[in-house]
């Protein structure tokens, strides 16, 4: 409906600015100085990250706060990430606090299916030493910055989803 949504985060707290004024749309967030929050858009979603706190969720025209995103997940675990993109239909998550070389992906047009092999809901962990995942970008392929690298990720589709691809470092 043409309503902007701007959104902000500390350490704490999640808020919305409205008509000039901070509200707070979810409290209790327990992340540090070093530690930093993404929000990412998929559909009428908003997502939030800090790779803390369980990942959370808003969905514009609809929510008066932010909610734990596994509380509309029908399939799967939601991964806790610090970083995510949306590649073609999929929410794509990436630097876990257990792996921070794993990228992880909703299945297909769907943040609540997160069964490997469901909705083609899937993860992959990145081989070498490319160090931890950085940035996810979006897109209708997306890439995924690594401290010391870039991999491209095309959907191919079936059962192999994305293909991913090194990009040389020169």
């Amino acid at each position: 409906d043409n309503t902007s949504y701007n959104f902000a985060a500390t350490i704490s707290d999640i808020f919305q600015l409205s008509s000039g004024t901070f509200t707070s749309r979810k409290s209790s967030m327990t992340s540090t100085a070093t530690d930093f929050a993404t929000f990412t858009q998929f559909g009428d979603y908003i997502i939030y990250s800090n790779g803390v706190d369980v990942p959370q969720y808003y969905l514009m025209g609809t929510s008066t706060n932010f909610a734990n995103l596994s509380t509309i997940a029908t399939s799967g675990s939601v991964p806790t990430f610090r970083v995510s993109g949306v590649i073609r239909d999929f929410l794509v998550t990436g630097n876990q606090p257990t792996n921070q070389n794993r990228i992880q992906w909703s299945g297909i047009n769907d943040i609540g299916t997160w069964q490997s092999g469901t909705k083609q809901a899937d993860q992959q962990d990145l081989p070498g030493s490319g160090g931890e995942i950085m940035h996810i970008t979006s897109g209708e392929y997306g890439y995924v910055f690594r401290q010391n690298q870039i991999i491209r990720m095309d959907y191919v589709g079936g059962a192999t989803v994305f293909r991913l691809s090194v990009i040389p470092p020169n």
